[in-house]
Parts: C-alpha cells; sequence; structure tokens
C-alpha cells in the first residue's frame, strides 16, 4: 500500500512539467525574430548604397572647406580642393591645374564668390576652364558684405549661359535657416554642415 500511494504522484507531476516547460520554450518565438531581422537587413542594404560612384572634384574657399570630410565620406571618389580665404585669381589657378593635370572629375562642385566681388567675364573665364565637365554644381553665397546680392545675381545669370551647370541656392536656404550659421552668417555649424552636403548630393 505504502509502495502504491508513491508512484503515482510523481509521475503525474513530471509529466504534467514537463510538457508545460517545452511547449512555452519552443514557441515560434526564436523562428520569427530571425526571420523578420533578415527581411529587414535585406532590404536595408541597397538604400545605404546610392551615392553616385563617378569621380566628383570640388573647388572653393573656406564654406566647402567646412563640408570637405563629410563630402569625401559621402563620395568616396571625390576630391576637394577648398581653402580658407580663397580669392577669385587663385581659385581660377587650381582649376586650371586640375584640368591640365587630367584630375579634374566629370561632375564639379563650384563654390566661390564669399571673399570679394567676381564679375561676369571672371565667372565666364572659370567655366571655360570647366567647360569639359559633364555638370558643375555652383554655389552662391550667404555672406553679409556689399558684394553677396551682386555675386549672387552675376551667378544666377551666368548659369543660364553655360549648359553643362546647375545653381544651388544657398543663400535662400541660408536665410531661412539662420540656425544653420554661426555668429559671422557665412561659416556652418554640425547642422549647417549637414543641410549643405545634402543639398549638394541632391544636385549631383
Amino acid at each position: 500500500e505504502a509502495a502504491a500511494a508513491a508512484t503515482p504522484a510523481p509521475v503525474t507531476v513530471a509529466t504534467t512539467t514537463t510538457v508545460v516547460e517545452t511547449t512555452t520554450t519552443t514557441t515560434v518565438v526564436p523562428t520569427t525574430t530571425t526571420s523578420t531581422l533578415e527581411t529587414t537587413t535585406t532590404s536595408t542594404v541597397p538604400a545605404v548604397t546610392v551615392v553616385p560612384q563617378v569621380r566628383v572634384t570640388g573647388l572653393g574657399d573656406s564654406v566647402l572647406l567646412e563640408a570637405k570630410a563629410e563630402l569625401e565620406r559621402r563620395l568616396p571618389d571625390a576630391l576637394i580642393d577648398a581653402e580658407v580665404a580663397r580669392q577669385f585669381k587663385e581659385l581660377l589657378a587650381v582649376a586650371k591645374s586640375h584640368r591640365d593635370s587630367g584630375a579634374l572629375g566629370p561632375i564639379v562642385i563650384l563654390q566661390l564668390g564669399n571673399n570679394g566681388p567676381v564679375t561676369a567675364s571672371q565667372f565666364d573665364e572659370i567655366m571655360e576652364v570647366l567647360h569639359g565637365a559633364q555638370r558643375v554644381v555652383v554655389i552662391n553665397v550667404k555672406v553679409p558684405r556689399a558684394w553677396e546680392a551682386p555675386n549672387n545675381e552675376m551667378m544666377a545669370a551666368g548659369v543660364r549661359r553655360w549648359p553643362n551647370a546647375v545653381l544651388i541656392d544657398w543663400h535662400k536656404v541660408g536665410a531661412a535657416n539662420p540656425r544653420y550659421f554661426g555668429d559671422d552668417g557665412t561659416h556652418m555649424g554640425p547642422t549647417g554642415i549637414r543641410a549643405f552636403t545634402e543639398l549638394i548630393l541632391a544636385n549631383l
């Protein structure tokens, strides 16, 4: 009688516990999670590599220099040649040097006019140097100086004369977003650099 009383108790408890734990642990949770992650990863990969794989040459002054690291990170084949306080004559000489050495890419970012007046004939002179480029992305200026408006008007008119040129109206974007700039109203903070870079990439 004692043996008979001891036998049923462990059998009943062991059977119930084993079935419940096995069913609960093995539910589809790991399978579902793995499947979801794989689908997400596959669909995300193409969206990351949408950068044009083409040589890009950037020519400019301190404003373009601020975006140099970000542009070269986003455009692996880019060469950004920018320098603080660069005047037009220096910019023209650099453009000629890149052209003559064969280093000028088919897409050119041209950022000029922050450090002094630029005339229509000067603009045409540098565009003549860049006439072999498939596309020249011209960036106008946001600089609180007397030459800001004349330079921007000159570039808007100049771009219309050159079929391979397109204008980025950085002045308009900057005027609507003063938070992009430091105290001088020209040089950018991190938010401005990101916006400036995205605008360039959208126009390549």
